[in-house]
């Protein structure tokens, strides 16, 4: 792996360099001579070349008529075309041909055009046709145990995505049959570096029964999705090492607040269950807890769909047509598998 990390920098450098050569010989004079034949010929690679190589070529294919569009309208031009330009050209300069000099300059202006046309409207022609990638709001999830797999679920009915990693088999197999998507193995691995798919991630909850393992994916994620996107269950410094003390007192990613644990998040699920509820007319956070006083607040989903969640410092001030998720006693216990508390 670290050879194929160092060949992929390399192809980087030298593929640049080349870049550099290449556009260091061309005449500028003659972009001035191609007028607008330039610009046919970029038309004619655009919308007639492309599209009818993406017809042959996926004819039979698995893929859908939108995948299709949008292949055939993303497909800048690049180091191959610069490179066989230069290359043909002097080749055909040599052989007497007197236009052959047009060909390279005609090549960057292709490639400076399909790479502005492309790069400027690939995003939202792939919104309009639906095969974006969407937005990300979804939540990696240290651990799945029942506690994770419990609030997993309530975010995953909100229209959330959620991975839930572990490196306990019996939990994965667990959340995999519950229809979740995992991953087996430590997030702060070189595995997961290159194989943990975050298609639609834009955040973490640390809800693993070890701190450590909440601390650690805290600290390795923090730069990937956001200082305030980063959020762990509250341990004691007590109950971390001490190289990751710094990380666990960090105020504001405490999930839930200060005196919310995993082992009383247990205790809760016990007695009651993970729900959502809408707040109606007249109704907010302050009245659902006098209600509710044994409730945990765990997130706040907002009318546009965006998920706050509750933490030891930050208390989302949701009303009517916001839904809350939380533990409580008033909602009725689901008959469910406790499982092991590896992560």
């Amino acid at each position: 792996e670290d050879i194929l990390d160092f060949k992929e920098s390399l192809s980087i450098l030298l593929i640049s360099g080349l870049f550099i050569i290449l556009a260091a010989r061309i005449d500028f004079g003659l972009f001035e001579q191609l007028g607008w034949s330039a610009l046919g010929v970029f038309v004619a690679m655009q919308f007639l070349a492309r599209p009818l190589k993406i017809i042959l070529t996926t004819a039979g294919s698995k893929l859908n008529w939108r995948e299709r569009a949008l292949l055939g309208w993303i497909g800048p031009r690049g180091i191959v075309a610069a490179a066989i330009s230069a290359v043909f050209g002097l080749r055909l300069e040599q052989a007497g041909f007197a236009d052959a000099a047009f060909l390279v300059p005609l090549s960057f202006m292709v490639i400076i055009g399909t790479v502005l046309l492309q790069g400027a409207t690939a995003g939202t022609l792939a919104r309009l046709l639906g095969v974006a990638e969407p937005e990300p709001r979804g939540f990696l999830v240290v651990g799945a145990n029942r506690v994770a797999r419990a609030i997993a679920l309530q975010l995953r009915k909100a229209g959330y995505r959620t991975v839930l990693a572990d490196t306990s088999w019996e939990n994965i197999e667990k959340a995999r049959t519950e229809g979740f998507d995992t991953y087996y193995g430590s997030l702060v691995s070189e595995h997961a570096d290159r194989h943990l798919d975050l298609v639609g991630i834009g955040g973490l909850l640390g809800l693993s029964a070890h701190s450590a393992l909440n601390s650690l994916a805290v600290m390795r994620y923090r730069r990937e999705f956001g200082d305030g996107n980063t959020y762990a269950l509250h341990a004691t410094l007590e109950e971390q090492p001490e190289n990751l003390r710094i990380a666990a007192a960090q105020p504001g990613h405490e999930l839930f607040g200060k005196d919310i644990s995993y082992t009383r998040l247990m205790k809760f699920l016990g007695k009651g269950a993970v729900a959502t509820v809408t707040l109606d007319e007249g109704e907010n956070v302050d009245t659902f807890t006098a209600r509710n006083p044994d409730a945990v607040l765990l997130f706040a989903i907002d009318p546009r769909g965006n998920a706050h969640a509750f933490t030891a410092t930050k208390r989302p001030a949701a009303t009517r047509g916001w839904k809350l998720i939380a533990i409580s006693g008033m909602f009725a216990p689901e008959a469910e598998d406790t499982g092991t508390a590896s992560a």
